[in-house]
């Protein structure tokens, strides 16, 4: 049986000598982390803390943040690292942090660290020099024998950013690949599929009629000529349907990617059902990170987050 579905789409100066003036998302932001002084709790803690509360898709939010703090942590022997990101109604949508010991925001490194992430949240779009729709940002400083980076990206009205602190200083290859994880949460928590990549994506997929243990799915993904890019295919068999559409968009996008991990959840949004599918890719530059919405009865799901997430690498 041969299926075909096409893309498918569902409608800064120091602050250690001075404290900033926070906003809800600041307190917000200081609470979470720990704030040694004692502010009332912001509404942005309570959605974070209830999962009804934070909206869309909290779960895969929270594990594609979690999957890209760790990546990031771990890479790069960071003491402390925090993510976080903001939607498009000035709230905090998901936060991870992986914390040291000692960590307390009395400390100067600590209160710097989280007053140059708000500040990174709350920055005014600058100029766009990446070279497609996903702004990035980044600085690095040293403070009392600690490195500290700060990354900032923002995909249409989402704004995430990250903060990495460690002894040693980042090299500009770390830098740039740190970025690029950033980026590719970023277009990842945004949840949406460039509609240019849309058209011209077609995902086939073939299933046995009759149902065995030894059955194999096997996916079909094409990328069609858009004038300046070439056609792009490929082709994967795994048992799991959801895991074969991955790797043969994977196969398309490059020979250089893997698919590391897939997964999916269906979740209702009040009276509409939809699909959520979250992927993590690998190249040599290390990983990325694709979210993609779709309806419960589209295919393309795996495919559009395979292409959210190679999307960061400016390949397609």
């Amino acid at each position: 049986m041969l299926r075909t579905f096409a893309g498918s789409r569902r409608g800064a100066p120091s602050v250690a000598s001075e404290r900033p003036c926070m906003s809800g998302l600041g307190k917000g932001l200081a609470g979470i982390l720990g704030d040694a002084l004692a502010y009332d709790r912001a509404p942005e803690v309570s959605q974070l803390l209830r999962v009804s509360g934070v909206r869309r898709h909290p779960e895969m939010r929270r594990l594609v943040s979690e999957l890209a703090l760790g990546s990031m942590a771990e890479g790069f022997g960071a003491q402390s690292a925090v993510l976080v990101s903001r939607d498009g109604d000035g709230r905090l949508s998901s936060v991870a942090a992986r914390l040291a010991p000692n960590w307390n925001l009395l400390d100067p490194v600590s209160f710097e660290t989280v007053g140059r992430l708000y500040q990174a949240l709350v920055e005014e779009p600058g100029p766009n020099t990446s070279g497609n729709s996903c702004r990035l940002s980044s600085e690095q400083f040293t403070l009392e024998g600690a490195s500290i980076l700060v990354c900032r990206s923002s995909s249409g009205s989402v704004v995430t950013a990250t903060a990495i602190v460690r002894r040693e200083a980042f090299s500009d290859n770390e830098e740039a690949t740190i970025g690029r994880i950033v980026r590719s949460v970023a277009i990842a928590l945004r949840g949406e599929t460039d509609a240019r990549l849309l058209q011209r994506l077609t995902v086939e997929l073939a299933t046995p009629l009759v149902s065995s243990q030894d059955d194999q799915s096997v996916a079909h993904v094409t990328l069609t000529h858009d004038g300046s890019s070439p056609v792009r295919e490929g082709l994967a068999e795994d048992p799991d349907p959801v895991s074969a559409v991955a790797i043969a968009a994977a196969r398309a996008c490059s020979d250089s990617l893997a698919v590391t991990f897939v997964g999916q959840i269906r979740f209702q949004d009040g009276p509409s059902a939809h699909v959520v599918t979250v992927v993590v890719l690998r190249d040599r530059n290390g990983p990325l990170f694709g979210l993609s919405i779709t309806d419960p009865t589209s295919q393309t799901g795996p495919a559009e987050a395979v292409l959210n997430a190679a999307g960061v690498t400016g390949s397609l």
